[in-house]
């Protein structure tokens, strides 16, 4: 996986827009799949009546997992209220139940339906921060509340993206293009 950022002068390390991630998606040749995130936390409850602990989550677009190599068994996708949960939160809160997938959880004050949990062996892809929820990027505005869809505003630089090489570029580096 390969780190994919927009650098300014003011900022060597900025990420990039979610405007920006798509147009790169959609036009590079040099990446057989690119995928974002944004990783904040969410108030969380596995019970309506719990109170809500506050976890690290990753809200992610659509391809999220299949670039990142790792099968689920549904799509978290679009602006649906569905969630995938971490391997160590599925054994902290449902002990490795599969009655965990189709349960409810309480993100924020949403309720959302667990449609997958990820493999032990995946982490997130953050060296430093292991989400436990994944969530759809197309929840953002909703998540916090915003009277403004986030996702479209271009000055708004908060994704992490990544990518995979295209077989192509990984034969022969001199045909990596960018556009």
């Amino acid at each position: 996986m390969w780190d994919v950022s927009n650098t300014t002068p003011d900022n060597p390390l900025e990420g990039m827009s979610y405007p920006d991630y798509r147009d790169l998606r959609d036009k590079s040749r040099s990446f057989s799949g690119l995928a974002a995130y944004r990783l904040t936390t969410l108030g969380a409850a596995t019970n309506p009546t719990a109170p809500a602990q506050i976890r690290f989550a990753a809200l992610v677009t659509d391809n999220f997992f299949s670039v990142a190599g790792v099968e689920l068994s549904a799509a978290i996708a679009g602006a649906q209220p569905v969630a995938a949960i971490g391997y160590e939160f599925w054994q902290q809160n449902y002990p490795g139940s599969r009655s965990a997938i189709g349960s409810a959880l309480r993100l924020n004050g949403i309720v959302f339906t667990i449609v997958g949990v990820a493999p032990a062996s995946f982490t997130g892809l953050d060296r430093f921060v292991r989400p436990s929820i994944y969530v759809p990027l197309g929840m953002a505005q909703r998540l916090s509340a915003m009277p403004a869809d986030p996702l479209e505003d271009r000055g708004r630089h908060d994704l992490v993206v990544k990518g995979r090489l295209s077989p192509a570029c990984r034969e022969n580096p001199r045909r990596r293009n960018l556009p």
